[in-house]
């Protein structure tokens, strides 16, 4: 699975035009994980921001509150140096 997911990022970071912006939605399981990925992928330098979504999918009536985690990364060789 691991090996599945890379080679989609990779082909991925090949498609994206260089003024692209990469935002990925994960859970916390896969967080840690999918950042490391990231950061091999499109480079620790493109690094944008981590968004934190709360959100309690049965509504009002249960107290159950999940989060989502968007990673975004841009697909400019220096982040640092566009902004």
């Amino acid at each position: 699975m691991a090996n599945y997911i890379h080679n989609r990022m990779e082909l991925y970071r090949k498609l994206l035009k260089d003024n692209g912006i990469n935002i990925t939605a994960i859970n916390d399981i896969e967080l840690r994980y999918l950042t490391v990925l990231q950061d091999n992928v499109f480079g620790k330098n493109n690094y944008i921001t981590t968004i934190i979504t709360k959100c309690n999918p049965q509504g009002r009536v249960a107290d159950k509150i999940s989060k989502t985690y968007r990673i975004s990364y841009t697909a400019l060789k220096k982040f640092s140096d566009h902004w």
